[in-house]
């Protein structure tokens, strides 16, 4: 399935990309929340990131495996296996810590 952004993309691939493009004037629009004291839009908010974020993860998980998974990016890329492993496991590592604390911070807001 071709992508709608023009590029060599998927569908998926180009839905992920605008995703992460709404994801940053929404993270801005919860610290203004903060910043003035509303509370209720500002965890609204957080909630509806994480929401979306937790989807994201699981369509973009989905979308490599239908591709052919982390052999398909390393064989149609020109990355080294060693760096890119290395950064898949820093990546792994990091998006554990940021769930536990992400559950965490949830379930104490």
């Amino acid at each position: 399935m071709k992508g709608f952004l023009g590029s060599r993309a998927d569908f998926f691939s180009d839905l992920l990309i605008l995703v992460l493009i709404v994801i940053l004037p929404a993270l801005v629009t919860a610290i203004v929340f903060a910043v003035k004291k509303r509370y209720l839009p500002h965890k609204r908010m957080m909630l509806a990131i994480f929401t979306v974020l937790v989807l994201y993860v699981i369509v973009y998980e989905t979308n490599l495996t239908i591709l052919g998974g982390v052999n398909s990016l390393t064989t149609n890329t020109d990355i080294p296996l060693a760096p890119y492993m290395v950064l898949v496991v820093f990546h792994i590592v990091q998006s554990a810590m940021a769930l536990i604390l992400d559950g965490a911070t949830i379930s104490r807001g």
